[in-house]
């Protein structure tokens, strides 16, 4: 056997034996073994044996294991086994594309951080534009959607994305805007390592010569710290525009959580109450709308549940800015999405009748929202629902709707063409509800809410019934008098 066979055979032996210590948990025997060999040994190994190492110790982070002795012998292979730095950096990658437990991603990353004074450009280049990428779409985006993984593991991998980010020399802003937008504004925003987090973000947006205000995050917490990203020496309408992008983005990413909502709420809590009621022309609706949807689909979200009613506050106070006519059209367009299918909101008819309540609560305040019915009234007439418990939030709007129509005297040929073409058909289709309940035996949400919606329809055709009575016993009683003064 010549020399260089026997040096294969040595160098098979070794590595089977580390392994075979690893396999066995024999962790003391496998760092003394390490300090032991010579760096000619631990570099022929260096590859397989730092991925095996990687490979446990990533098993040990996923069973919630201790492995920080394991991280010892990794830090003594890079130490002892004279790699040059772009093999370390290519087995950081290789370990890198394999492992998936955090900590494990986590000290990949720190070793990374390590190595990078050592790297040339090219190496920092392909960082930034490879390794960064996927680290925030990749692990950052779907850790922070993964219930299992703690929130402190996200903000670590938070906390070393910004450092590689800056070590890298990253001019990518996008990414960071993604980072602050996406990813850090959906964390809890009490812990104390969100400060540290937020403090380098904005570094990292004045070296890229980035504004603020693109942030939700920032501006959010510029304004909390007396410092607003927009001066308060500008209009409060101003303020409202400029920020309308970053918020509209908060409202609209698949991360949203109540955490970026509330950002949203705090950022307009603190300006729109200083823009007067009313007083938005309807020129600036089409900045608006995509907001305003933004905004109503968040509204109704079951996981936002504790900020519900603050959701509700907002939107109707950010709408009431509005000039009497844009208000109007923000609701019409929006019941319009809706029924079109081309805004998609959790818990549909309880928005519908929301919105219908908005309405007709504009109706004596202003008179366009009264002289506007009619095509309202065409809107609703083409919302239909198959299954009554679906449905009963928005007919019970509508029947309210109907009832104010009938109790304040408004439109009279309107009502009864509403009486005829919606009221008529909805009776019918409540009977017909009634005969499928009572023959299927139910005893569910059905049956629950019939009895209700029957009694609000009962309600609501006697005061449109006495509303166009009276309208017409009027008219008969004017020209009883017309033939009685002729004779």
């Amino acid at each position: 056997m010549d020399l260089s066979s026997e040096e294969n055979v040595a160098e098979m032996d070794f590595l089977g034996n580390m392994i075979d210590l690893l396999e066995k948990d024999a962790i003391e025997k496998l760092r003394e073994t390490i300090i032991d060999s010579d760096h000619r040994t631990l570099n022929i190994s260096f590859f397989d044996l730092f991925a095996a190492l990687m490979n446990k110790y990533d098993d040990l982070a996923t069973e919630d294991r201790n492995g920080q002795s394991l991280v010892t012998i990794i830090v003594e292979l890079i130490k002892n086994s004279h790699m040059k730095p772009k093999e370390i950096y290519i087995a950081l990658m290789d370990a890198y594309g394999c492992v998936r437990a955090p900590a494990a991603v986590h000290l990949l990353l720190e070793l990374l951080i390590d190595l990078m004074p050592h790297l040339n450009s090219s190496f920092l280049d392909e960082i930034g534009d490879d390794l960064l990428p996927s680290l925030l779409k990749e692990r950052l985006m779907k850790e922070l959607n993964d219930e299992d993984i703690s929130r402190e593991d996200v903000m670590r991998s938070c906390e070393l994305f910004i450092h590689i980010f800056k070590l890298s020399g990253c001019t990518n802003a996008e990414l960071m805007e993604t980072l602050t937008c996406e990813v850090l504004s959906c964390l809890p925003q009490t812990s104390a390592r969100m400060t540290p987090l937020i403090d380098a973000c904005f570094d990292c947006y004045r070296t890229l010569g980035q504004n603020r205000i693109s942030s939700t995050l920032l501006i959010a917490t510029s304004q909390r710290r007396g410092t607003p990203s927009v001066p308060y020496v500008y209009s409060a309408t101003y303020r409202f525009e400029v920020c309308l992008p970053a918020l509209t983005r908060s409202l609209s990413v698949r991360t949203s959580s109540p955490q970026n909502v509330s950002l949203v709420l705090e950022v307009l809590e603190g300006f729109i109450p200083a823009i007067r009621e009313d007083s938005l022309s309807r020129h600036r609706i089409s900045l608006f709308m995509t907001f305003f949807s933004a905004l109503l689909n968040v509204c109704q979200q079951a996981a936002l549940e504790g900020i519900h009613e603050r959701c509700l506050r907002v939107f109707v106070s950010s709408l009431q800015r509005f000039e009497s006519t844009a208000q109007l059209l923000v609701l019409r367009r929006l019941i319009r999405l809706i029924r079109t299918e081309q805004l998609k909101v959790s818990f549909e008819s309880q928005t519908l009748g929301w919105l219908v309540d908005l309405y007709r609560c504009r109706i004596e305040k202003y008179p366009i929202f009264e002289a506007e019915l009619g095509f309202l009234w065409a809107e609703l007439a083409e919302i239909h629902y198959v299954e009554l418990h679906e449905a009963v939030h928005f007919y019970t709007a509508m029947l309210v709707l109907a009832q104010f129509q009938a109790l304040h005297r408004i439109n009279k040929e309107l009502l009864r063409e509403v009486d005829r073409h919606v009221l008529e058909p909805l009776q019918r289709q409540l009977a017909d509800w009634t005969a499928l309940t009572t023959a299927d035996g139910a005893n569910d949400e059905r049956m629950q809410s019939l009895p209700f919606l029957q009694f609000s329809m009962l309600q609501t055709r006697n005061y449109v019934n006495q509303f166009l009575n009276k309208v017409q016993e009027d008219g008969a009683n004017v020209l009883s008098k017309g033939r009685s003064s002729s004779q």
